[in-house]
């Protein structure tokens, strides 16, 4: 599979649960703790799929996404917010998944 995914959370434990999820799932998981963060790995890779928490201290997620297709207008990437406390890893995989057309 190897689709690189970006996880953007200020919650560190919620990052760390989700990206060992994903990578024994398959997938190629990096992670960032903040907007500033994300935007600087992604200037260093490609990601197939940004999954961005909302509210986050600084730059929320809604602006991230803004500056992300502004900076990477010809980027296909897809984008997934995330803010439901009651997503599991399982539930994100699955809509990986389907944003992935898997």
């Amino acid at each position: 599979m190897n689709e690189k995914i970006l996880l953007v959370d200020d919650e560190v434990d919620f990052l760390d649960v989700l990206s060992e999820f994903l990578r024994d799932e398959g997938y190629v998981a990096s992670t960032a703790r903040n907007a500033q963060e994300a935007l600087e790995l992604l200037q260093k890779e490609t990601f197939r799929l940004l999954l961005s928490d909302i509210n986050m201290p600084g730059m929320k997620g809604f602006e991230l996404i803004k500056k992300v297709k502004q900076l990477y207008p010809t980027h296909e990437v897809f984008v997934h917010l995330v803010w439901e406390p009651a997503w599991t890893p399982e539930r994100m995989t699955e809509d990986a998944r389907k944003k992935l057309g898997m």
